[in-house]
């Protein structure tokens, strides 16, 4: 139980990093953005809204983890719950399962929105056509090394 106990204290210390380095990027294009446009200016660019809200919803979510995380550290009982949780293999079954049909659904949906915005714009259709290529990519790159690692 001490390594899962290493690995949560790590999973916060990634979660905070994220969480610093995400809005220290969020509060850096805001004074970009600020400083650029001599004021903020709704119609260029990104909204300052969606800027705040993307913090928010980032920061918001970190440290409801963090917060989750630190009660699971200092009760015995919850981190072993949370040990069984993660390392169930009917929950890794079913998560594996979720991922695989989810990409193979993302691979179909990119396919025909690519057939079909060949018919309306150039640039989008060039847009999803490089997604799904980098994506097939990284996913046969990933099948080869899952493949000869296990």
């Amino acid at each position: 139980m001490k390594s899962f106990k290493k690995e949560i204290k790590k999973r916060i210390l990634w979660i905070t990093l994220f969480a610093i380095l995400g809005g220290l990027a969020v509060i850096i294009a805001f004074v970009i953005k600020l400083n650029l446009n001599g004021g903020i200016d709704m119609d260029s660019g990104l909204p300052v809204e969606v800027l705040i809200g993307f913090f928010a919803g980032m920061e918001s979510t970190a440290i409801y983890r963090i917060i989750r995380y630190r009660k699971v550290l200092h009760q015995d009982e919850t981190l072993e719950a949370l040990h069984i949780k993660e390392t169930d293999e009917r929950n890794r079954i079913i998560a594996l399962k979720t991922c695989k049909s989810c990409i193979y659904l993302a691979f179909i949906l990119l396919g025909f929105a690519g057939i079909i915005t060949a018919f309306f714009n150039r640039t989008i259709f060039l847009t999803i056509g490089t997604v799904l290529i980098v994506l097939l990519t990284l996913y046969a790159a990933l099948t080869l090394y899952y493949s000869r690692k296990f």
